[in-house]
């Protein structure tokens, strides 16, 4: 699934061999030419902001034809990448494609539904044919809006006229005119497959993959450089009953990531923490983890179950900073005081939640149908606060407040979409501020943004301070730092139309950095990690408050984080010097 910034959904769903109905459209079994063809297939779908249909696409083959992944850039284009069974001719909505080699592709689209172009990995011979095109990996949307096919490819498949595939996973990047750009080889052996990648500012890309050794599942979160070196990766160990399902990134320096596992087995251990079933000892439990850009595990949380399931399928950020998340669950499932239920007649239900970024729980519900299992397997969230699931169901589907739901139309399972939020043709409210001048470590801030049906607003200082205002929201409100640097503001305003976050920087005076004008370090006080900004080139050095040296490089890029999450708290001295000799010195806290 994937939004955009209208409010419109994107949804992936993967049908079978029986009559298709979604909405309106309708495919009857054996549709193909010849009628011949009853294989898996795949519908990609739009849904306007109130659930109505905008348009369908549909993709099939004689044999099977998959789409495995898709990613909106944020300039009005989706992508989509999967496979087909070579040696068929491909049907599309929009277009025919008769060459039997090909396997895997990649498709563009735009936000209306129009077809702008198909390109196919590989040359048109044989050795296409015999690629595992059964595990055809994914996408990601890279900071110049190139589409990036991240792929599990076989020995033998000439890829460019100087690149032939060696067995492995290939990052085969795209422009958005559809030209290739770069194939490049990660680092691992062709036993891994990943199944989940977020390229961010730099070029860094972190992927999430699943390796089968004899049977059992190892699976992993790893973090690749621009050159698509390993800077690190964890795994959740070799099990069956135990992993990571989906991962997030919150744009600045922490990722969280969803899961599963089973005490009775073995318990979940990942970037260091381990989670376990605390209230239903020796059964399943959902897990969310938190570990920063450098791989280091802050925090884990875990949601309990009585019986089966319980997992977590998908995690996503909401605008304001906090995480939805979504699985099922059967019977009970329980998280400290908090408990869900499923009625006797259900089976496995759907449920989804909702944490803070310090792994806080706010709030959980379920869906309920009254199939075997029904279930959550994808999700999506908007700019205004929504929050949308996908999955499947066997006999009805339905949640709180919205009567009788979806009832199956027939075949093993139907497919479901859901929105969590706020009503449409609404106007979101939008956040803003304007920041006095400085006094001292003292900073008033005005709230200027919207006012009409907002019932509070809720300000966050950069440095672990929050205030929320529940009335007179352009009253200033003043914020004392404790010490100089460069912290980032945010006040997030929250209507029943929906949410929004602003967020600007505050420069307090860096003592000691004047010789190096125009970089920034914040927050400071820091937790987890110190951002460096306008500092590209330079050096540096942190010192304890007895002089020696804890951590010493080099700034790479224009911003770039420094991990200081493993130090002691207490005072340091950063020193930086540039190019050309000049040095500064400041003093930084870790809390």
């Amino acid at each position: 699934m994937a939004t955009d910034s209208k409010g419109r959904v994107y949804v992936i769903a993967r049908v079978g061999g029986t009559d298709i109905t979604a909405d309106t459209f309708y495919r009857p079994y054996r549709h193909c030419p010849g009628g011949a063809c009853n294989q898996p297939s795949s519908l990609f779908l739009s849904y306007d902001c109130n659930g109505n249909m905008r348009w369908v696409k549909m993709f099939d083959t004689y044999g099977t034809m998959m789409v495995m992944d898709m990613a909106y850039d944020n300039a009005a284009s989706i992508y989509l990448v999967g496979w087909c069974t070579p040696g068929y001719t491909k049907y599309y909505t929009d277009t025919t494609v008769s060459n039997p080699n090909y396997s895997m592709y990649l498709m563009k689209y735009d936000t209306s539904g129009d077809f702008k172009w198909i390109r196919f990995l590989g040359a048109n011979n044989v050795a296409n044919q015999s690629q595992t095109w059964g595990q055809a990996g994914n996408i990601a949307i890279d900071e110049n809006g190139s589409p990036h096919y991240i792929v599990n490819l076989k020995t033998g498949m000439q890829i460019t006229s100087t690149i032939t595939s060696l067995a492995g996973t290939y990052d085969v990047a795209f422009s958005s005119a559809g030209l290739l750009i770069s194939a490049m080889r990660l680092p691992l052996d062709s036993l891994w497959n990943l199944n989940k990648s977020i390229i961010t500012s730099g070029g860094n890309m972190y992927s999430m993959g699943i390796r089968l050794d004899n049977g059992v599942y190892n699976t992993a979160l790893m973090k690749f450089d621009a050159s698509r070196n390993v800077v690190w990766s964890d795994t959740s160990g070799n099990t069956l009953y135990a992993g990571v399902n989906s991962f997030t990134y919150d744009g600045l320096s922490s990722l969280y990531i969803a899961g599963y596992g089973q005490s009775s087995v073995k318990p979940f251990r990942f970037a260091g923490l381990i989670a376990s079933n605390t209230y239903f000892p020796g059964y399943t439990y959902a897990t969310i983890i938190k570990v920063d850009t450098n791989g280091v595990g802050k925090w884990v949380v875990h949601y309990d179950c009585s019986q089966g399931g319980g997992g977590l399928n998908t995690i996503n950020m909401l605008p304001n900073g906090t995480l939805a998340a979504a699985g099922s669950f059967v019977w009970t499932l329980r998280r400290g005081n908090d408990s869900l239920v499923t009625p006797s007649n259900e089976g496995w239900n759907p449920y989804l939640v909702i944490l803070d970024t310090l792994g806080n729980h706010l709030w959980f519900d379920q869906l309920h149908g009254l199939g075997f299992v029904d279930n959550a397997l994808s999700g999506a969230t908007d700019n205004t606060g929504n929050f949308y699931i996908g999955g499947q169901f066997e006999s009805n589907i339905t949640a709180t407040g919205l009567g009788t739901g979806l009832s199956s139309t027939g075949g093993n399972t139907d497919f479901f979409i859901m929105k969590y939020g706020y009503p449409c043709n609404c106007p979101a409210p939008v956040a803003h501020f304007n920041a006095g001048t400085p006094s001292g470590k003292t900073v008033t801030y005005t709230y200027s943004g919207s006012t009409s049906g907002v019932d509070s607003l809720v300000w966050s200082f950069g440095d672990g301070g929050k205030q929320t205002v529940k009335s007179g929201f352009s009253t200033p409100v003043s914020h004392s730092f404790a010490a100089n640097g460069r912290y980032t503001v945010c006040v997030t305003t929250y209507s029943n139309c929906g949410t929004n976050t602003y967020c600007a920087p505050t420069p307090l005076s860096v003592s000691g950095m004047e010789a190096l004008g125009g970089v920034s370090v914040y927050p400071n006080p820091a937790q987890e990690a110190l951002h460096i900004e306008g500092g590209a080139g330079a050096g540096y050095i942190l010192n304890n408050a007895i002089g020696q040296q804890v951590l010493q490089g080099s700034i790479r890029s224009a911003k770039e984080e420094i991990n200081i999450g493993a130090l002691p708290a207490g005072s340091y001295l950063l020193q930086l010097t540039d190019r050309e000799g000049r040095r500064g010195v400041m003093r930084v806290v870790k809390r």
